[in-house]
């Protein structure tokens, strides 16, 4: 089980954000992290995945303290420390191919 980084864009100054996941198609969450704002690195964030999940695409979401949503996509998890990005749901087509 390696500590994997997630990048996403979030607009800066909204508080304190928490990174979510999803299996596709469920409404159960299987992670939640909170973000830390890249210094020096405008509307940047990461969160750092330490569960051990399985090697797929997944439901992204990053909300607020109030659970207002800022970030939806999809991420290609891969369980390594290799930085992995939230992606647009138009890039889920591609990513889902290579699964």
């Amino acid at each position: 089980m390696a500590s994997t980084p997630i990048e996403f864009i979030a607009p800066d100054g909204v508080g304190p954000l928490t990174f979510k996941m999803f299996a596709l198609g469920s409404d159960t969450e299987l992670v939640s992290v909170s973000a830390t704002h890249q210094t020096n690195r405008k509307q940047t964030y990461i969160a750092t995945v330490d569960d051990s999940l399985t090697n797929a695409v997944h439901h992204a979401v990053v909300v607020d303290g109030g659970g207002f949503p800022y970030v939806s996509g999809y991420v290609k998890y891969v369980d390594d420390t290799n930085m992995l990005r939230v992606e647009s749901s138009y890039a889920l087509a591609v990513m889902s191919r290579d699964v």
